[in-house]
């Protein structure tokens, strides 16, 4: 580097030290006497300690323009003079550029407010049942058709209101106490007999392995316990031992885990192997299940202004129109032909998208082991009353009712522990009967019962709702198909 630039580099940086502005504002000497000590009191070297050229002392430094609160940026001699190809030898320091240093403001954080309601994302209406949730959501409905309630109040607070507003008439009582019609009560004793002296609840080619599951059970097994392939008034594949094991320790794994937890590790697990042939493929027979644990009940089924509680619920047996309508294409286009018709747009009370063609038989609500079986119950009963409700105005528009379909079946499970319980719709008064214990799926006998418990529900599907759901709703003769 030449001696005269040299010089002149030092001459520009004197004068753009000369220029930084004093910005008292930004508190940067109190900051550096807190934070560094040592460096806010270290002297600054005096400006005239710089070498200055002797034909430069004499001319006097320009005034420069400040800009508040920003300093000057550099003179290109300082960031790198060997590079500066620029033909003129003299740098004048101008005015500050606002670009160099934007002053852009940092956004103000929102306050959340602790009272406020928590809002779902707004959905377009075949869509806004399905709002993502792996755990369990709020509604997405829409809250200008009608109000909805917090999934969070206390069950005994939600039957209070309940006493206040009714909107699908649900009440709740025990099989014990209640008058129960009689293929209601068949189906009681049926489940029954798998819990209380294991009856038909293991297939005959597993004997051998599935001899020693019972070791430590209270109720041993015996030739009542096993069944030959074709049994009557089961439905679904043969389960195995080494999938009932497999069940088993999932159970054990998942004691006292979140309901998301039970969910995916555990009953969707059982449901696979009770209703799927083929356990890798969604599409394995004419009854089959999905998980729902954010679909709604459809807001056609309120009026304006009714509130509505805990109305949502984890799994959903269905009969799957796309199996059915190749042996039965009439009852495929009948379905169809509903839809177009229905206000849903779907077969069902809700238009959950993966359940839109595929009429809704039972549903499932699970709960962990120390969850609230009065709210389950309150989910279940309001979930099967919209069921019974969407039923009725369909068949009323033709001058029908429900009264031939006795009951409809559903099932609460609380961790490992499986409970049967049934609606009833009696002149438009719809009742949650609870509840009967079938099984436990901690041990391999009671998956077993759980299994054989849910297959012969399946049975139910087809044999009793599938064949009045296609005279009563789709209005195809009983012969055709």
């Amino acid at each position: 580097m030449s001696e005269t630039l040299r010089n002149r580099s030092a001459v520009d940086i004197t004068r753009w030290l000369c220029g930084i502005p004093d910005v008292p504002t930004l508190g940067l000497s109190s900051a550096l006497a807190t934070d560094f000590p040592s460096i806010a009191h270290q002297k600054r070297k005096p400006l005239w300690d710089l070498e200055i050229p002797q034909h430069e002392r004499g001319r006097p430094a320009k005034r420069l323009r400040r800009t508040p609160i920003q300093a000057p940026s550099p003179p290109e001699s300082l960031m790198d003079p060997l590079m500066n190809t620029d033909s003129h030898e003299t740098h004048e320091l101008g005015t500050v550029s606002h670009d160099a240093f934007p002053a852009t403001p940092l956004p103000k954080k929102r306050r959340l407010d602790p009272n406020a309601t928590p809002r779902a994302p707004v959905l377009s209406s075949d869509s806004a049942s399905q709002a993502a949730s792996l755990a369990s959501t709020p509604s997405a409905s829409s809250a200008s058709t009608y109000s909805t309630a917090s999934r969070t109040s206390s069950p005994v607070k939600q039957m209070a209101n309940l006493e206040i507003s009714n909107p699908f008439g649900i009440h709740f009582g025990t099989f014990d106490t209640g008058s129960l019609p009689t293929t209601l009560l068949a189906m009681r004793q049926q489940l029954h007999m798998f819990t209380s002296i294991n009856k038909s609840i293991i297939p005959t080619r597993e004997r051998a392995l599935a001899s020693n599951l019972a070791t430590n059970s209270l109720v041993p097994l015996t030739d009542l316990s096993y069944y030959e392939d074709q049994e009557p008034l089961r439905y679904g594949p043969l389960p195995t031992v080494q999938q009932v094991l497999g069940i088993q320790a999932n159970s054990q794994r998942c004691d006292h885990a979140a309901e998301v937890v039970w969910n995916t590790e555990v009953h969707h697990q059982v449901l696979r192997v009770a209703l799927r042939h083929n356990v890798d493929r969604m599409e394995s027979g004419m009854v089959n299940f999905s998980s729902c644990t954010s679909a709604t009940i459809h807001k056609h089924l309120f009026d304006r202004g009714q509130r509505v509680y805990s109305k949502m619920v984890d799994f959903c047996l269905y009969l799957d129109s796309d199996v059915i309508g190749r042996t039965d294409p009439a009852a495929l286009a009948a379905i169809q032909a509903l839809r177009s018709r229905s206000k849903s747009k779907a077969v069902n009370h809700t238009d959950y998208h993966i359940l839109r063609n595929h009429p809704i038989a039972f549903s499932i609500e699970s709960k962990t082991q120390d969850g609230s079986m009065a709210a389950a119950a309150l989910q279940v009963g309001t979930w099967q009353a919209a069921h019974w409700k969407f039923l009725q105005k369909l068949l009323a528009a033709r001058g029908l009712d429900v009264g031939t379909l006795d009951f409809l079946p559903g099932l609460i499970v609380q961790g490992p522990e499986w409970y049967f319980v049934a609606t009833t719709n009696v002149d438009g008064a719809k009742t949650l009967w609870t509840k009967q214990f079938i099984g436990s799926t901690m041990t391999a006998i009671g998956t077993y019962q759980v299994i054989r418990a849910i297959q012969t529900l399946a049975a139910w599907c087809v044999n009793e709702y599938w064949a009045w759901f296609r005279v009563y709703v789709l209005e195809l003769d009983k012969e055709t198909g």
